[in-house]
């Protein structure tokens, strides 16, 4: 186990599960392999993985850091097992500490912790994170695959979580807030063309009276779509999704800036088309929050818009290595930020607002008449128009 904090708190906080799986025993290149003498149908269906363990443990650092630092929902309690090629150590209460695998049995045994605390109070908010490979059959279960998957030869999916019905599960915690990211593929290998269900596992099997929840469940990718990442990389989808908890919606009269369970996805849907997020040659993946029941209840609270992330570019974009770039307040023209000549798109932060985007250029090729801009989340982009003299 690995249960990297472990507070008592009275009143509202937010617990957390974080799961990251690269590593597999039983897949093509894992240290349990079967000879190929051995029938294993699925076996080279999946390949090893390297970007959910650094994905696990950027989710990780940011709920010990400023993520689990609101006053008003303090992170109680955290959960992690990742599954990489060599240990991962993270720096918990307790220090560094060697996170444990994600098998079936460790993965059990953290999620009944981790319900029991989520079930203390009903205004704690429960965070689920899965990174790593996930199959789904037509519209059935979503599976998300542990590191021992594929253990047992003729129940291959055994040790793999039947995600919608532990989401069902869950349905019985006094929790009203529950927030659900998954970072995983929803494809179909070839390998399992004739199987007719998955039979994996749900870790809480769903109530016979389910009872409402302000639930967000929240998948990188639609139904028969691959997730993607680049290797050792934290994922766009996680990148979204991390943003996404720290970005508040307008207030509404009389109320302050919050994140809501009914902010998040769309948020993360628009920053995974986000050029300011993306790297080059990133493909952009459809995210899907069916199975989603949000209310709207708030998450986190602040008292003014944090800063607003922003990506600022030219057209042609060759005119980027001599722009100098000037963001400065609409009503006064006081000046925010400068940005000398670069060869890449000016990315920064800004005052949530009004604001005016000016460049002058160096080489006295190119010409720009400046635009206004409203900087609020969850990001703003512009592109300046430009003439040649």
């Amino acid at each position: 186990m690995t249960t990297l904090r472990d507070r008592a708190i009275h009143g509202p906080a937010l617990h957390a599960f974080v799961i990251g799986v690269g590593q597999y025993d039983w897949f093509k290149g894992g240290p349990r392999q079967r000879p190929k003498a051995q029938r294993d149908d699925h076996c080279r269906s999946f390949a090893q993985l390297t970007a959910p363990p650094v994905s696990a443990t950027a989710m990780c650092e940011a709920l010990l850091g400023p993520l689990g630092a609101r006053p008003e929902l303090p992170l109680g309690s955290l959960e992690v097992l990742i599954s990489a090629e060599a240990p991962v150590r993270l720096a918990g209460d307790d220090g560094s500490t060697e996170i444990a695998p994600a098998r079936m049995r460790e993965v059990t045994a953290a999620f009944e912790r981790w319900y029991e605390r989520c079930d203390r109070h009903t205004d704690n908010v429960a965070l689920f994170h899965f990174c790593g490979h996930g199959v789904q059959i037509g519209r059935g279960p979503h599976g998300l695959l542990l590191q021992d998957t594929g253990e047992r030869l003729f129940s291959y999916f055994t040790n793999a979580i039947d995600l919608d019905r532990t989401v069902l599960g869950m349905e019985e915690n006094a929790a009203e807030k529950q927030l659900f990211f998954v970072d995983a593929c929803r494809g179909m290998p070839s390998s399992l063309e004739a199987v007719v269900s998955l039979d994996a596992t749900a870790l809480k099997s769903p109530p016979r009276d389910p009872r409402s929840r302000d639930r967000l469940v929240l998948r990188s990718t639609d139904v028969a779509a691959d997730a993607y990442a680049r290797r050792k990389s934290t994922s766009l989808f996680t990148r979204a999704v991390l943003s996404a908890l720290g970005m508040p919606r307008e207030p509404r009269q009389g109320s302050r800036w919050e994140v809501t369970t009914d902010t998040i996805g769309p948020y993360v849907r628009q920053l995974t088309g986000w050029p300011g997020l993306q790297e080059q040659g990133e493909p952009r993946q459809v995210c899907d929050d069916f199975g989603s029941s949000t209310k709207g209840g708030t998450v986190f609270t602040f008292d003014e818009c944090p800063p607003v992330p922003f990506h600022f570019d030219t057209n042609p974009g060759d005119a980027l290595s001599a722009a100098t770039w000037m963001l400065s307040e609409r009503a006064s023209g006081h000046l925010i930020q400068r940005r000398g000549p670069g060869p890449e798109p000016w990315q920064g932060e800004g005052p949530s607002g009004p604001a005016r985007l000016d460049a002058d250029f160096v080489n006295g090729r190119f010409t720009a008449t400046g635009c206004d801009v409203w900087l609020s989340p969850p990001s703003h982009q512009s592109t300046l128009a430009l003439g040649e003299l």
